[in-house]
């Protein structure tokens, strides 16, 4: 079970990586071709959704060891059933 959790985040993580991906040229020793690129690390900052999304920000961290963190926390309103911030624990310019 553990290693089906852990490559599942895996590829839930490679994913959305290549998602914030761009097209670049790639060189190979047989020549050049289109390939992607990642961002930065230092342009990235993982947000972990506290009591739901802590194991993928331990696979995107896998992938990406520079990248930022982040945590917040959501719950909902039992009256309202509205989403409602509890924290947030942000980098400095996360919002750049």
């Amino acid at each position: 079970y553990v290693n089906a959790a852990d490559r599942l985040t895996n590829l839930l993580a490679e994913e959305g990586l290549a998602r914030l991906s761009r097209p670049t040229v790639v060189t190979t020793p047989c020549g050049e071709c289109e390939g992607l690129a990642l961002p930065e690390n230092s342009m990235l900052c993982v947000v972990d959704i506290m009591r739901s999304g802590g194991i993928l920000v331990e696979a995107v961290r896998r992938l990406c060891p520079n990248c930022r963190t982040a945590k917040i926390l959501i719950q909902r309103d039992e009256k309202t059933a509205l989403p409602q911030l509890f924290y947030a624990k942000l980098p400095e310019g996360v919002a750049d």
